[in-house]
């Protein structure tokens, strides 16, 4: 009985050491497994966060390039200089009516987000600035680029057609690089000719107007409010590779 007891606690013993030791290669694998997916989502998450902030510098640039336009059109509504070149008029004017909004690509991080697999990110820092990102700072910077978007829609534009010959504008401007560079297509130029008006408009009435200075400033200072936005959000992006690139060279 004594030699058959302790037989069958042997037994139990070869089995439960056989069990842990399953467990601990299947835990191994698992554990294998998910550093080779977190390292896919690293490198995905990278290359999303680069395009971003690409994306959104681009945009910040737009902005300068709409103030600038604004602060030579104030210029030319306080010179005595000759304001008839109707090409510089209408290039600046044309810069001003652009309507910069980021479109940030968050493919790879909702994906990270909704499907519960944020956890296979074991960086904490990284796993929190993930969770708020999509959120917290693109929606701050939506408000601002909102608001910009609406004054040149609803404001802007409506003063402009009131007192400019805008098809004139933009037949010049169609005919310019700017036009080109604006308005490609898979590579071609596709925009239809919007030809000239008969209507012979020097700028006068425009610039002359007592409101047109105040738009251009309320443009300016809504664009510096959205830029400075966008640099905080720049910032984080910033911060966010930064722990990406960390976490990829201690893998």
């Amino acid at each position: 009985m004594r030699k058959y007891v302790l037989y069958a606690i042997g037994e139990i013993f070869l089995v439960v050491f056989g069990i842990l030791i399953a467990l601990q290669i299947n835990n191994w694998n698992t554990h294998r497994l998910e550093r080779i997916q977190e390292n896919q989502l690293l490198q995905q998450l990278k290359e999303e966060f680069k395009d971003n902030k690409e994306q959104l510098q681009s945009k910040i640039d737009v902005r300068h390039q709409m103030n600038f336009a604004a602060f030579r059109l104030m210029e030319f509504a306080k010179s005595d200089e000759n304001i008839k070149k109707r090409d510089s008029l209408d290039i600046y004017l044309f810069n001003t009516v652009f309507r910069p909004t980021f479109d940030p690509a968050l493919g790879v991080t909702n994906e990270l987000i909704n499907s519960g697999k944020l956890y296979l990110i074991r960086n904490d820092d990284l796993r929190k600035a993930l969770s708020d990102w999509s959120g917290k700072y693109i929606d701050e910077l939506e408000e601002e680029e909102l608001t910009v978007f609406e004054f040149i829609v609803k404001d802007y534009f409506p003063f402009l057609i009131k007192n400019y010959t805008l098809r004139n504008m933009f037949s010049n401007v169609q005919d310019s690089k700017l036009w080109t560079m604006v308005h490609l297509y898979r590579g071609q130029d596709v925009i239809d000719k919007v030809g000239n008006s008969s209507i012979i408009d020097d700028g006068s009435h425009l610039l002359n107007n007592p409101d047109f200075e105040d738009f251009m400033a309320t443009l300016i200072a809504w664009n510096n409010s959205a830029n400075n936005q966008s640099y905080g959000v720049i910032i984080k992006m910033e911060e966010i590779l930064e722990l990406i690139d960390r976490e990829l060279t201690n893998h």
